[in-house]
């Protein structure tokens, strides 16, 4: 049965304990790691995802200054063409010629047109208000009429490009949104004579066309012209009017709302292209990238976990086998065993296991049979114990050795002994005795201690002879001089003095102390009972005091225990059992109050009810319990 039992491994509740204190542990690392292995890759993402925005609107820019590069060229080829400086500055003699003259600057016109693809027309405005253009086939126009051009002439420029207008109408009145070129035209010979305007108007899908970004993680892109106004914009973003471009480091402006605006260099007529990459986007790929990262680490966790798992069962199930039939032998059953063979430790402490219950049961079978002997030998020894008299007798016959000897500090010493040792051992029919008696008791331990410690105290006894025959407690002087020798006396430097001095409540008060520190072990005073000890003149008052080193109140405390015990484990009746014996004895007839000042002496005060030898003492059928007060007093 108890092979089945150890065969029978459970799981226990270590296992899981300690599986989920390591996976808690692993769980833990793993999270920490993965924390900086994601804020890594996830700061890392976000970066080359704002530098590829960045080279993105890099592209853009630099395609889009390519094309003014290129319209300004086809400028200044158009201004040193001599056909148009001949036509322009040329005097015709006829209305032919000057058709023919116009005729050939259209086609020379027509010829640069096709030069940068997207551009929509090349114009000339000249100052005499002929329009000269690469299109044969349009609409009027006059661009001293025009909006657009009335603004590029109150800006004050020589050249630059203007903000997006429509083109010149087609006579089926076609148009389309152009962005134009206007630069002074002048003559060759004469820098100073000014011929008119070139025009040279690109449509606005090529512009826009150039652009090409990606828009996936863009609220939006702009391009600003050099006053800030936007020539094409794509999306959400507004940044017309602000100061972004100027703010930007590097290319790169982050709100704290989490958009980041990305920020090309400046063309040519202070063009701008402005980005605006959406903060969320900008997160959500970013995570997306950590998510893989996320899937391998929990995959990795779980692993571990099993991985784990096992390996703690390896080594719980066999303890979990040997708590179970730890368990069964605490419940008496000595069949465990357990049969573990993991080959370390475990196993050698199962092994000792089964052996330790198979010696437990033979020790409890040898132990049974060795209390039934002990046991006849107890009965044999109280049969055999020495009768007290035998000790009297033995006593008596060291005086008499003794004073045959002519020792006679030995034959009082034993004399004291003998006397202590019978009033001691005597047999009691009641708990009192008389003062006499008690005292006489005391004078005996007094004179055998005076051996022990020589010279170390001096005592004093006062009672008037007449109170001799008062009754009181037995053994209740005793513990108070045997603690004034052993807590006061005897660990002072130099010799010290017990006054023990009887008095009756009527009397004078006897001398007390100085004491910063007063126990008072006095009954509760319940309702009714307010005046039990206010009349003083039938009340024995006794007086233990010395002038040794004081107790503190921790140390006053302790003596007061009931069960206090003396230093090398001695238990002795102490100053707690005489109050104890007081309160159930006296009840709230009687008391005992204990004044110590550190440094300068102990005083026991016992109050009792005056009862004469003879009489019958009051004892209250149901004695209240008294209380414990503690209080500080500079003199009593």
């Amino acid at each position: 049965m108890g092979d089945e039992k150890g065969r029978n491994v459970h799981a226990g509740r270590m296992g899981p304990k300690l599986i989920r204190a390591v996976l808690v542990a692993v769980a833990v690392g793993f999270l920490i790691f993965f924390g900086i292995v994601a804020g890594e890759v996830f700061l890392t993402k976000r970066s080359r995802e704002i530098d590829n925005q960045k080279n993105q609107l890099s592209q853009a820019a630099g395609r889009l200054e390519e094309l003014q590069h290129t319209i300004k060229n086809i400028a200044s080829l158009i201004v040193y063409n001599d056909v148009v400086q001949k036509g322009l500055s040329g005097k015709s003699d006829s209305l032919g010629d000057d058709l023919y003259a116009a005729r050939r600057i259209s086609s020379t016109l027509k010829e640069y047109l096709h030069i940068v693809e997207g551009t929509e027309e090349i114009t000339i405005y000249t100052t005499e208000g002929r329009t000269l253009t690469s299109r044969y086939v349009r609409g009027a126009f006059d661009p001293q009429e025009a909006d657009w051009f009335q603004e590029f002439l109150r800006s004050g420029r020589e050249s630059g490009f203007t903000g997006v207008h429509s083109s010149v109408p087609m006579q089926s009145g076609y148009s389309t949104d152009v962005i134009s070129y206007v630069t002074g035209y002048y003559s060759i010979d004469g820098y100073r004579n000014r011929l008119g305007e070139l025009i040279i108007n690109v449509e606005y899908n090529t512009l826009e066309n150039m652009i090409r970004i990606d828009t996936t993680m863009l609220r939006g892109y702009v391009l600003l012209d050099g006053r800030g106004q936007p020539l094409i914009q794509n999306g959400e973003i507004q940044v017309a009017g602000t100061k972004i471009p100027e703010q930007a480091e590097d290319g790169i402006y982050e709100r704290n709302v989490g958009s980041v605006y990305v920020i090309s260099g400046e063309m040519d007529d202070g063009w701008v292209l402005v980005s605006e990459i959406s903060g969320k986007e900008l997160i959500r790929s970013s995570l997306y990238s950590v998510l893989p990262i996320f899937i391998i680490f929990v995959l990795m966790l779980v692993g571990i976990g099993i991985i784990l798992r096992y390996m703690i069962r390896r080594v719980t199930d066999p303890i979990n086998a040997l708590s179970s039939a730890v368990a069964q032998v605490g419940q008496g059953d000595f069949s465990a065993s357990v049969d573990i063979h993991t080959d370390d430790e475990v196993e050698d402490l199962a092994k000792a296991f089964n052996r330790m219950v198979v010696d437990i049961e033979e020790l409890m079978k040898t132990s049974v049979e060795h209390e039934k002997k002990i046991q006849q030998m107890q009965t044999e020894n109280l049969m055999l114990q020495i009768n007290p008299h035998f000790i009297y007798n033995t006593m008596n016959s060291i005086v008499y050795m003794a004073r045959m000897e002519g020792n006679t500090q030995i034959a009082d010493f034993t004399n004291a002994f003998i006397s202590l040792l019978q009033s001691t051992l005597r047999v009691r029919s009641s708990v009192y005795t008389t003062l006499g008696e008690e005292l006489k008791n005391v004078r005996n331990y007094l004179y055998l201690q005076s051996y022990r410690y020589g010279n170390k105290f001096t005592w004093e006894i006062l009672c008037p002879e007449e109170y001799e025959s008062c009754k009181i407690v037995s053994v209740m002087l005793q513990p108070v001089v045997e603690n004034a020798i052993f807590h006061g006396i005897a660990p002072k430097d130099g010799p010290g003095q017990i006054r023990i001095e009887v008095t009756v409540g009527g009397g004078p008060a006897p001398e007390r102390v100085v004491t910063t520190t007063e126990i008072a072990v006095t009954p509760d005073r319940g309702p009714g009972n307010e005046n039990v000890t206010a009349e003083k003149t039938d009340r024995l008052q006794i007086l233990v005091c010395d002038d040794g080193i004081g107790m503190d109140p921790d140390t006053l405390a302790q003596i007061l225990r009931e069960d206090y015990v003396q230093k090398g484990g001695i238990h002795k009746i102490g100053v707690g059992n005489v109050r104890a014996r007081i309160r159930e004895v006296y009840a709230d007839r009687g008391s005992m109050r204990i004044e110590s000042t550190p440094g300068k002496g102990t005083s026991v005060i016992i109050e009792l009810p005056l009862e004469r030898e003879g009489e019958e003492p009051d004892v209250p059928e149901a004695a209240e319990k008294p209380s414990v007060k503690q209080k500080s007093k500079r003199e009593v």
